[in-house]
């Protein structure tokens, strides 16, 4: 009966993790860029001491994984708001090092910056260790974004935003909008479909993430029940001895 209760635990610890998960995406679902993080879980067969054939014993999480797949644009009218169309990340400065992200949401600082919703650095350039922060004139015009990255103030062109795409295999993520890669891993983007003025909305589909989390919900409480019968039953058995 303690491989029973070890079985009911392990799936019991994969459903909180696949609860803890699906609940994080649902939060998300209206966090600009956005991509929902999937799970894969594997069971694993454990040897019987009775000579049996091997059971399953338990199961655990073996992957999370970012689904990249692009969400739906959203019009905002802030000619600094910025959405790719096609693959590609912008790269911004953080103190952590540069990072990627599909959250276009920017805005010029004080200091004439253009920076992200979080205040980062957006940068500008190509190639490895060749990116620099944009620097606007904050009195010198109306700021636009071109739909293949240029930055431009009063139709002068400035500099065009670092749009990069890497290996899905090299990302890892970095918060809620963010991911980090080695540097060399990145590939400019060298034809870029962006939309000025537009936000790309989380790609979690709440319906989908409210059935995932009930399922996971009642796997959980299904294990936590099982796991619960056994332990009585290894108590009476006790008492018995």
């Amino acid at each position: 009966m303690a491989n029973g209760v070890y079985i009911a635990m392990s799936a019991a610890v994969a459903a909180e993790r696949q609860l803890s998960v699906t609940a994080n995406n649902l939060a998300n679902v209206n966090t600009t860029g956005y991509k929902q993080t999937r799970t894969a879980f594997d069971a694993y067969l454990v040897k019987t001491l009775d000579g049996a054939p091997e059971e399953k014993g338990f199961t655990a999480m073996s992957l999370t994984q970012s689904d990249l797949r692009a969400g739906a644009l959203e019009t905002t009218g802030n000619p600094l708001d910025a959405a790719l169309a096609g693959p590609g990340f912008f790269v911004v400065q953080t103190p952590d090092g540069e990072q990627l992200t599909r959250a276009g949401s920017f805005r010029l600082n004080e200091q004439g910056t253009l920076v992200t919703a979080l205040g980062h650095p957006v940068l500008t350039g190509s190639g490895a260790g060749r990116r620099a922060p944009i620097q606007i004139d904050p009195g010198g015009g109306p700021v636009t974004l071109g739909s293949r990255g240029e930055v431009a103030q009063a139709g002068t062109v400035l500099a065009s935003l670092a749009i990069v795409n890497v290996d899905p295999s090299s990302l890892t993520k970095v918060g809620d909008t963010a991911f980090r890669a080695p540097a060399e891993a990145y590939i400019d983007v060298g034809d870029p479909i962006m939309s000025s003025g537009y936000l790309e909305r989380s790609n979690v589909n709440p319906i989908r993430g409210m059935i995932e989390l009930i399922g996971a919900t009642r796997e959980y409480e299904r294990s936590a029940k099982i796991m619960s019968k056994y332990r009585s039953l290894d108590r009476r058995t006790l008492e018995i001895v």
